[in-house]
């Protein structure tokens, strides 16, 4: 009976390190490097919108001030942002009477990953998407290319 209740117990222990071993396994993220976001001057761009953001909570506990941010539509930069005071403050141009749809890229520095919302905002001409007392926070998803 005792060895009855050894083996128990040892193949017990062998199952739950074996879910151990596979629930502790890391999932790996495509780190990035830092990128060199800017606006490229375009005389059609001669209007432009704003949007005041923060990150979501999981985020915004691991922000860092060389943290970047930027506004896209498809892969044009159409304005970047950096990390004051847990938001971020973007300028986005474009042309009057424009209504692409923009999508925002975050860099965490701290682990080298870039996130994304997806298009998330219409370009409106002097539009605003959240304020300094209303900021919204993004639906970010991690980019794993």
């Amino acid at each position: 009976m005792k060895k009855i209740s050894q083996s128990i117990l040892i193949i017990a222990l062998c199952i739950l390190g074996v879910c151990m071993n596979s629930c502790n396994e890391d999932e790996t993220f495509t780190v990035f490097p830092t990128p060199v976001w800017r606006v490229e001057s375009n005389p059609d761009y001669s209007v432009s919108m704003t949007a005041t953001v923060v990150l979501p909570a999981n985020l915004a506990a691991y922000a860092q001030a060389d943290d970047q941010m930027a506004a896209f539509v498809g892969d044009e930069c159409r304005g970047v942002a950096y990390l004051v005071d847990n938001t971020f403050y973007l300028l986005i141009k474009g042309s009057p009477g424009e209504q692409s749809q923009i999508s925002i890229r975050y860099y965490s520095a701290r682990n080298q990953y870039m996130y994304t919302t997806g298009a998330v905002i219409t370009f409106e001409a002097d539009g605003v998407y959240g304020t300094t007392d209303d900021p919204v926070t993004l639906p970010l998803s991690i980019i794993n290319e």
